[in-house]
């Protein structure tokens, strides 16, 4: 069972993406279950709530993970003014991931346009 309480993490880099996209590197401060692609995570900006974000790399051995993320609203406006350094909260990952197994060796084709793409980018690498 996950807990409700949001780990910290820290928003350690970020660079744009067009007008109104970045590609956000956050880094945790405790170990997760591994996230399998097509899962993702929620993401806390202090005073501004939660959403949900899909892993676009997954953590590596130092807790660094990425995310694109597309400014929509007041919570990803609030983490579009976040300096590099600030201590944000997660939970996760959640939901199901993409069944790798079933299509392991064989030929795929992946189709998608903009952040729709975002979901998929784990599963392509």
């Amino acid at each position: 069972m996950y807990s409700q309480t949001p780990a910290a993490i820290e928003l350690a880099d970020f660079y744009e993406d067009g007008e109104d996209a970045r590609h956000f590197t956050f880094r945790l401060r405790e170990a997760i279950p591994a996230p399998h692609p097509g899962q993702f995570f929620m993401l806390y900006v202090p005073g501004f709530g939660a959403a949900p974000f899909t892993f676009t790399s997954p953590p590596d051995a130092q807790g660094y993970f990425r995310a694109l993320i597309r400014r929509t609203g007041s919570l990803t406006n609030a983490l579009f003014n976040c300096e590099t350094g600030r201590v944000l909260g997660f939970r996760g990952p959640f939901g199901n991931a993409w069944p790798e197994g079933e299509f392991a060796d064989q030929p795929l084709l992946v189709i998608a346009g903009g952040c729709g793409l975002a979901p998929l980018a784990n599963l392509i690498d």
